[in-house]
């Protein structure tokens, strides 16, 4: 058994792959094992720079908006990105420090750039509000050209270079940054870093992550020549600090390939200046409505089934960098973006409810036990607040957690010093003939799981993602120490209609609540989880 990964048997029969349904998903059985490994993978979100961090910084009192603190902590959130998204293409940070009369504008996202974005949430105030929310890393999104004609929005290489010297280094550091091609001398480390005091902040910020670019195969189209440009960005910004880490943008075009053509490329090309490659995840990206032969409920299953997709891509990639760097490589994956997507950018009322919906959440629960699964570095939720996709939304100033935060509130609870090995026995559930060749294979298990324990030893949490629809499923639970004889267990349960959502009326339709299990004999424990519904056992031995 491959330790800390989640391995699947089925009770199911016959499979037939001719509609979209459920075998055998009424009963489970989740095995823990003795054998841990070490947590390796950070969970975080992200914040974009625009309209005060999309609402959740206070201009007034430069401080987080109230209330907003008191719900993020909780999570936990061990990386918070910034400047965005898209906007990190037009966005020119040296414009976004020091007395706000005297701030720049930044460029917008569409035909023409005008500069109509404030900088008013610039470096140092997207520092205190990651401070006020307890976030334990910062990552950056530098600003990558996209053509030889150096464009007024695009960034510099010593611009990037001067952002880690603003974060990372000391007002001695004489480091020279260079002259960029517009003709700007960006003076030495020192320089900046006497900035950032002058502007308040005299510790360094210390932020080792950096990106370079966002989803930046959608304007280049030669992985070589964006390899070309890292090679320069990840040489100089390492010059200022050769402790931080560089991440490069792998092709979500190329989804579909076992082996993407641009990530070889791009791996080949950067080959010993870079640290982790970049892939955003975004599914199922089906109708809501279903149509043809998908109804709605075939898009709660296939909504339910995608995280699969996310755990087949991650083994391609693995792949393709053992390939490239050898299989004692160091580079890393990073997910800098994902969520639950039915329509980006869409604000159909039926596509927001979907992807803010019980089932969504559920989705993302799992999504997070395949990216732990497959030792990602790091991965950012898409967004705090913004888009069809918060985790905090704003309701005429009343703060409502969505469903995300709902999921990711569990996940923080499950997280622990050590992974254990766990196998899961279940149903499945069957896709249609349509998304055979979308999934490789036609059937998924019905529940996935997952299990942790504490240092010392003491606490033992397993969650449960059940995506069955049809009806509840009974759940035994085995812990291999049968030492826990005589210790406590309780379950917290997120479950409701896989459409509820919270909002302003419903702010609570999606909430956390105590469950029923009980220990039936050493070491093994009985549970019924609703269907669409996440679980976290936890048992605490004496």
């Amino acid at each position: 058994m491959v330790v800390g990964v989640t391995v699947v048997l089925s009770w199911a029969g016959h499979v037939h792959a001719d509609s979209t349904r459920e075998e055998g998903a009424d009963r489970a059985e989740v095995s823990v094992g003795r054998t841990t490994r070490p947590w390796v993978s950070r969970m975080g979100h992200n914040i974009e720079y625009i309209r005060f961090g999309e609402g959740l910084w206070d201009d007034q009192k430069k401080s987080v908006l109230a209330g907003v603190d008191e719900l993020l902590r909780p999570l936990k959130i061990e990386s918070l990105r910034y400047p965005g998204g898209n906007l990190v293409q037009y966005h020119h940070w040296a414009e976004g420090i020091g007395p706000v009369e005297g701030r720049g504008t930044g460029y917008a996202d569409w035909a023409g750039h005008p500069q109509v974005w404030s900088m008013e949430f610039g470096t140092d105030e997207f520092f205190r509000f990651a401070e006020g929310i307890g976030a334990a890393e910062a990552m950056i999104t530098v600003n990558m050209p996209t053509s030889d004609e150096l464009e007024p929005w695009m960034g510099t290489a010593q611009e990037a270079a001067a952002w880690v010297a603003y974060c990372n280094a000391a007002v001695d550091q004489e480091t020279p940054i260079g002259t960029d091609a517009r003709g700007r001398d960006w003076g030495t480390a020192g320089d900046w870093a006497k900035r950032r005091v002058a502007n308040g902040r005299e510790r360094p910020y210390g932020v080792k992550d950096w990106e370079l670019g966002n989803e930046i195969f959608v304007t280049i189209k030669d992985p070589a020549w964006y390899a070309a440009r890292c090679r320069e960005f990840a040489r100089a910004m390492k010059a200022v600090d050769p402790t931080i880490r560089i991440g490069v943008v792998g092709n979500d075009l190329d989804f579909h390939m076992t082996e993407s053509p641009w990530n070889r490329a791009l791996l080949e090309g950067t080959k010993g200046d870079v640290d982790f490659l970049i892939a955003h995840f975004y599914l199922p990206g089906i109708n809501p409505d279903g149509g043809g032969d998908v109804t709605t409920r075939d898009v709660t299953r296939i909504t339910l089934a995608s995280p699969d997709r996310f755990r087949r891509r991650l083994a391609d990639i693995q792949t393709t960098i053992r390939k490239v760097t050898g299989d004692r490589s160091k580079v890393g994956i990073a997910i800098t973006e994902m969520a639950c997507n039915l329509g980006c950018m869409s604000q159909d009322p039926k596509v927001l409810a979907h992807i803010r919906s019980q089932q969504s959440a559920v989705f993302l629960a799992d999504t997070l036990l395949a990216l732990e699964e497959g030792r990602v570095a790091v991965s950012n939720y898409w967004t705090l607040r913004g888009w069809e996709w918060s985790v905090l939304e704003l309701y005429d100033g009343k703060i409502v957690p969505q469903g995300a935060y709902v999921a990711y509130r569990l996940f923080a609870d499950y997280k622990q010093d050590r992974v254990c090995e766990t196998a899961v026995r279940c149903g499945q559930l069957i896709l249609n003939d349509s998304r055979r060749e979308e999934f490789k294979r036609p059937a998924h298990p019905s529940l996935t799981a997952g299990a942790t324990v504490d240092a010392a030893g003491k606490r033992i949490a397993v969650l449960l993602v059940n995506r069955a629809l049809d009806g509840p499923t009974a759940v035994t639970i085995k812990l291999a120490d049968e030492a826990f004889a005589g210790g406590s267990c309780r379950l917290s349960l997120m479950s409701g209609p896989p459409d509820a959502i919270n909002d302003a009326e419903h702010p609570q339709a999606i909430r956390i609540t105590d469950g029923t299990i009980e220990m039936t004999g050493p070491g093994t424990a009985r549970c019924t989880l609703p269907p669409c519904s996440i679980g976290l056992a936890e048992f605490r031995i004496p």
